[in-house]
């Protein structure tokens, strides 16, 4: 082992006799560890709340949604459908109804976003199904002959908030169907709860519930209309080239839109939020840094003597350089590694027991989201033992300049 790395390791390691320069020391790793585990944590977190969201909703929206510029209906939808299924990459199509409603269960009335949708179609386009937490997924239509209801089913939330439960009957108003009838009142329809859906997203557990297609249609008298396609394709990445193929083949009144776009304020709000976050914590490290150039410059200053006679034996500027260089790579390294540990310990807890819980209702998801990298744990790890490297360079410098006579002169 060469006497430089022997000696810094000793500078780092033996106490000295006043403490004080190891105290300062450890202060400086503790710095570094905090703003290192801090950003981390931060990244991840930051990441995990971008993850989730964009999960949840493509779990419950589909990749492209195809509707009208006026959000009209439109009829004669099976040569559309084949239309789409036709264009390459798209996976599963899906017809739907989608308006708004009343709910009404025993004396409590909710509005509400009622869908209607194929219960065999829907499934090659959306993951409601495997969200059911109670009952089942189940669309039967009504059976007027056996005085039967068609099923229903709806989100955690809203199911809270009218106080039923399976098996319940509920009613449906819907008071801007397309065609009102005779006497000019909404449509009224009976419903059975068949099953409840938890998508862990207050807007659509709140807000949403299922019905069979052909009992919308009946129910907001569209006849034999739609209001829009759901599609899936097989690589989500595809969907912008595949939303435009679309609305060039289809042309005016048509309108696809990919995912992202629908929700392109929620996105675009989790991407501006972030640069700030990542700055003002990164500062921490930076700080750190800064820590470490006074302790070395205070292990310098201490060291005047050791620097004298080292250099009056014959010892150069460079491994008199090198000395200190290695003492805050030794520094770096463990605040790296100790940052890093923290960081992923403390994440591993968050993803594994979810210790910090959320508000639901503000911010879309039950506790707070972690997404580790090892990417962000490689680039931030790397980016902070560089800044320590430079941070070195000036008191490794200065150390080095010492002259002999004058390291001894008052010693």
């Amino acid at each position: 082992m060469n006497y430089e790395i022997l000696i810094a390791k000793k500078y780092l390691t033996k106490k000295k006799k006043t403490g004080f320069i190891n105290i300062i020391t450890y202060f400086s790793i503790t710095g570094l560890t905090i703003g290192i585990a801090a950003l981390i944590i931060t990244l991840s977190i930051l990441n995990g709340f971008e993850k989730e969201v964009k999960d949840k909703i493509i779990s419950f929206q589909s990749h492209i949604r195809l509707g009208t510029f006026h959000n009209e209906g439109f009829g004669e939808y099976e040569d559309i459908l084949q239309k789409i299924k036709s264009i390459p990459g798209v996976t599963g199509v899906s017809p739907f109804v989608e308006r708004e409603a009343m709910i009404r269960f025993k004396n409590i009335d909710e509005g509400i976003v009622l869908r209607g949708i194929d219960e065999n179609l829907v499934k090659n386009v959306l993951d409601i199904n495997k969200k059911i937490i109670k009952g089942k997924f189940s669309l039967k239509p009504e059976k007027r002959e056996l005085n039967r209801p068609a099923e229903i089913i709806l989100g955690k939330d809203l199911i809270e908030k009218l106080g039923a439960n399976i098996s319940d009957t509920v009613f449906v108003v819907s008071p801007f169907g397309k065609k009102l009838n005779l006497l000019g009142m909404p449509s009224v329809k009976q419903f059975v709860i068949s099953g409840i859906f938890d998508t862990g997203l207050y807007e659509f557990d709140n807000s949403f519930v299922y019905v069979p297609l052909k009992t919308s249609q009946r129910l907001m008298k569209m006849e034999n209309e739609i209001t829009g396609v759901e599609i899936r394709v097989k690589n989500i990445d595809d969907s912008y080239n595949i939303a435009s193929e679309i609305n060039e083949t289809l042309g005016y009144p048509f309108l696809a839109q990919t995912w992202k776009e629908m929700y392109n304020t929620l996105f675009a709000w989790m991407k501006t939020q972030k640069l700030p976050i990542l700055i003002v914590f990164g500062m921490i490290v930076v700080v750190g840094a800064f820590n470490l150039v006074s302790t070395l410059i205070m292990l310098v200053l201490e060291k005047k003597k050791d620097i004298g006679i080292l250099k009056s034996i014959g010892a150069s500027s460079g491994s008199i350089m090198k000395i200190f260089f290695l003492e805050g790579t030794f520094i770096g390294t463990i605040s790296v590694i100790l940052g890093s540990s923290i960081a992923y310990f403390l994440c591993w807890m968050q993803k594994t027991y979810k210790l910090f819980s959320l508000n639901k209702d503000v911010y879309y998801i039950e506790a707070i989201p972690v997404s580790m990298s090892i990417y962000n744990f490689i680039f931030i790890s790397g980016v902070a033992f560089i800044l320590c490297l430079v941070a070195t360079l000036y008191p490794s410098w200065k150390a080095a300049k010492l002259l002999p006579a004058e390291a001894v002169r008052f010693e």
